[in-house]
Formats: C-alpha cells, sequence, structure tokens
C-alpha cells in the first residue's frame, strides 16, 4: 500500500511529498527521504535538518516518532550546532537516535516502541508485545490504523478554508487616470469591483482598451446602457469611444488608387497601339521576320505570308493580285527597326 507524507520548506510555495509503504513513516525515515531528494547529502554536516507540526508548532525530536500518512509538515535548516554527530548527516550514514528519557506522553507508536515494550500512545500504558516480531508489526499497524481513524475524525469536523478568487482586496484610492477595465469605473481597483461576486458578470463583456488604435479614429459617445450590444472601448481619459474610420485618410487613399489607374490604363493604352503595328495580320502574332508584298506593300511574318500564297495559288491575301511569288517578298527593314525599339524599351 503506497502512501504520502507532504512536506514544505519555507522558501517553497508548493509543497513535496515523500511517498512510502504503509500507514506512516518515522522521523529518523522522513528526514533521510528529505536529504536525498533535495540532494543535501553533499551539504549534510553543515546543517541540521527539523520537522514541525504546522498546527502545533512542536517539533519531532524523536526520530523513532511515526508521521501518519497523508499528514503535512513543515522542514527547517538550522546551523549545525557540532559538526558531524549533530548534523543531518547521521540520517544518511548513522542510526536511529532515540530519546527515552525525554519522550513525551503523545509520542506516536514506532518500531523500535513495539520492539522494546515501551508503552503505546493514549496514556493507557499498556505495552505492545508478543512471541514474535509478526505479531509486534500487527500491533504497530493496529496502532497506526487507530491513529489514523482519530485524525480522519478531527478533520471531518474542522473548518474548511476556501482560497479566494480574486486577489486581496486593496483599502487604499486608484491613482489618477487608473480604471476598472472589468465594469469601466475610476473609483475602485479592480480587486474590489463589486461585479466580482456577481454570478450574472461573468458572461457580460469587458470593457475593452483602445491600446494600439490611433485617436484619429477613436469617436468618443455617451456612456452605453447594459442592453447596448456596441462595439465599445474606453480610453485612457475613461471617455466611452468607438472606432471610425479616418475620412480623409481614406479620401486621399481613394484618389491615390484613382491617378494610379488613370497613369496605368494610358501607358497601357499608349502601348497597346505600339504593340498593334507589331502584329502580323495573319498569325495575330509579333514579327519575327517581316517582309512586304511586292503588289500592295503589306507587311506579313515572312512564313505567314509564304504559307498563305501557296494555298492560295500566289494570291495576295490583301490586294487579291494573282502570281506574286515567293521570291518577289521583300524585307521590311523600317519594321524590323521599330521591333528593336519596343523591345529595348519593355
Amino acid at each position: 500500500m503506497s502512501s504520502s507524507v507532504y512536506y514544505k520548506f519555507k522558501s517553497q510555495k508548493e509543497p513535496s511529498k515523500v511517498t512510502f509503504d504503509g500507514t506512516g513513516i518515522s522521523v529518523f525515515d522522513l528526514k533521510r527521504e528529505i536529504i536525498l531528494t533535495n540532494k543535501l547529502s553533499s551539504s549534510a554536516d553543515t546543517f541540521d535538518l527539523v520537522i514541525v507540526n504546522p498546527d502545533t508548532k512542536e517539533e519531532y525530536s524523536d526520530d523513532t516518532e511515526v508521521i501518519p500518512r497523508s499528514m503535512s509538515v513543515l522542514a527547517r535548516r538550522l546551523p549545525a550546532t557540532r559538526s558531524g554527530k549533530s548534523s543531518a548527516a547521521r540520517y544518511i550514514s548513522g542510526s536511529v537516535s532515540v530519546k527515552n528519557a525525554n519522550r513525551r506522553e503523545d509520542l506516536k507508536p514506532s518500531v523500535s516502541n513495539i520492539n522494546s515494550g515501551i508503552p503505546a500512545p493514549g496514556g493507557s500504558g499498556a505495552k505492545i508485545s508478543g512471541d514474535n516480531e509478526a505479531d509486534r508489526l500487527n500491533a504497530m499497524f493496529q496502532a497506526q490504523d487507530e491513529q489514523w481513524q482519530q485524525t480522519q475524525k478531527i478533520m471531518s469536523n474542522a473548518t474548511p478554508i476556501y482560497t479566494s478568487k480574486h486577489n486581496a482586496k486593496n483599502d487604499n484610492p486608484p491613482p489618477p487616470g487608473y480604471m476598472c477595465y472589468r465594469c469601466g469605473q475610476k473609483d475602485h481597483w479592480i480587486q474590489n469591483c463589486p461585479t466580482n461576486d456577481d454570478p450574472n458578470w461573468e458572461n457580460k463583456k469587458r470593457v475593452r482598451k483602445t491600446t494600439g488604435i490611433p485617436k484619429t479614429f477613436l469617436k468618443t459617445v455617451s456612456k452605453p446602457t447594459d442592453d447596448d450590444n456596441g462595439n465599445y472601448m474606453i480610453n485612457e481619459d475613461g471617455e466611452y469611444v468607438i472606432v471610425m474610420a479616418d475620412k480623409n485618410s481614406w479620401e486621399t487613399y481613394q484618389q491615390k488608387t484613382k491617378l494610379q489607374k488613370e497613369s496605368s490604363d494610358q501607358a497601357y493604352a499608349k502601348n497597346d497601339e505600339q504593340l498593334a503595328e507589331l502584329i502580323c495580320p495573319l498569325s495575330n502574332k509579333m514579327f519575327k521576320k517581316p517582309v512586304k508584298t511586292p503588289c500592295c506593300d503589306t507587311t506579313y511574318d515572312e512564313d505567314s505570308i509564304q504559307q498563305a500564297l501557296l494555298d492560295s495559288d500566289f494570291v495576295c491575301p490583301n490586294c487579291g493580285k494573282e502570281e506574286v511569288l515567293l521570291d518577289q517578298l521583300k524585307t521590311d527593314d523600317e519594321m524590323i527597326e521599330k521591333i528593336k525599339q519596343y523591345n529595348e524599351k519593355k
């Protein structure tokens, strides 16, 4: 059966735990596990380890005392009074030190008490004894179970302590410019907001800040009602504002976009006129090797006009003159120069 005892140093925020088998662990074993878990064995001869009950503030001075499972204790490191025997190093390499002379009346049962026949806790003065070790161990576990039942009875009657959901209240007045962004008021801190304990307020939308939004985009409005679902915010002066588009910036942007479009259209139209002159009327593609017909001086791409003349029995596709031979086609030097200039501008 795996059990745990929780411990916490003063510098810790959250407790740690030591896991063991059984219903309790001796103070000696607990100290040794704390030292080994926190890797303090290298400096164990420089300090004393003290275990304290957090409720009664009493120290567990007897190393044989058994601490019941699920219990919480406080661990403290104190300067060693004598290097060696009085330090925490004995919990790593030493043995249990039993203080029979100064035992308290409310000592918890331990293995040493059972083996030596010392009276069990409870003030009855009865000794735990047996014929063999198994009987003595069973008697010890029974005593621990009884003690755990008493602890459970005390815990069942204890008053529960609940941690508040919000931070501790601040009684000082808030500084100028401060605002509770939960309700939008300026006369209290957010941890003192009267809506903190209102369960119906949790579903409401909190007031947003105007961080990162230019002031030219904000328009001051009157305080909205509770039923108003508008997109309201609060600025640094505590005024309710809404986000508005910057009209001047929008008009400037529209005008700039219009001018860019007009300029682009003009440039495209100009380029379109220049490009139309460089297109072959037969292939609808830019001239690669422009030539002119001898009859009407119409410019065609050489491959296109040759194929057209062959298909039409040497009839000009523009003026219809017959017997226009392939060797009569003339190179159009002017068109070649125009194509060269166009490609350089690109």
